[in-house]
């Protein structure tokens, strides 16, 4: 990104936990994190679990 008229090039900086980190690592943690949360929700079998059932079986 690039500043236009008078924005401080501060204000570009990306921080993480307090500390600078540069454009392109910042981008990896995403996409990581991104990718990271994806295969949880993959491996994770949401759609597979079957509510308890309150029906009883009499015989």
């Amino acid at each position: 990104m690039e500043c236009v008229d008078d924005c401080p090039r501060n204000s570009l900086d990306v921080y993480v936990f307090g500390k600078k980190i540069k454009k392109q690592t910042f981008v990896w943690l995403v996409v990581g994190l991104f990718f990271g949360v994806l295969l949880i929700v993959i491996w994770t079998p949401l759609w597979k679990t079957k509510p308890a059932s309150n029906i009883v079986n009499e015989q």
